[in-house]
């Protein structure tokens, strides 16, 4: 199975190289739909390119309109059989915890599988709980 890790971003920051290339490492395929950036964001875009499809919307449109667009992208252009991460642009979803996500998928074919993030400590954002 193909795992592929749909990445909407809106005005990201270089991080999103990073983060693509350490997606590569961990053998997913990055599909990142730019939702309306600014166009200054352009060669983050074109960097990204080289190791990953990407896919644009005009005007912003949201997240949603985003992972539907990627979804459609991915189910008309991929293996039926591919298993699908999504993965924020910011870089707070960690390349690894995304695979073994995609793996649990693999091992439940018939399961949507819900990845959640362990808050602990006394730098924990109120709201991030």
């Amino acid at each position: 199975m193909k795992k592929i890790a749909l990445i909407p971003a809106y005005c990201p920051n270089e991080g999103l190289i990073s983060l693509v290339q350490h997606l590569k490492k961990e053998n997913m395929e990055p599909v990142i739909v730019n939702d309306g950036s600014d166009i200054s964001c352009d060669w983050i875009f074109d960097a990204c390119a080289q190791e990953a499809s990407v896919l644009k919307q005009m005007p912003n449109r949201g997240k949603g309109a985003a992972l539907k667009k990627g979804m459609r992208w991915i189910m008309d252009n991929e293996p039926k059989d591919s298993v699908i991460t999504t993965v924020d642009a910011d870089g707070q979803h960690d390349p690894h915890d995304c695979l073994r996500c995609a793996e649990m998928a693999e091992q439940h074919p018939d399961a949507l599988i819900l990845g959640t993030r362990n808050f602990d400590g006394p730098d924990v954002p109120f709201k991030s709980h």
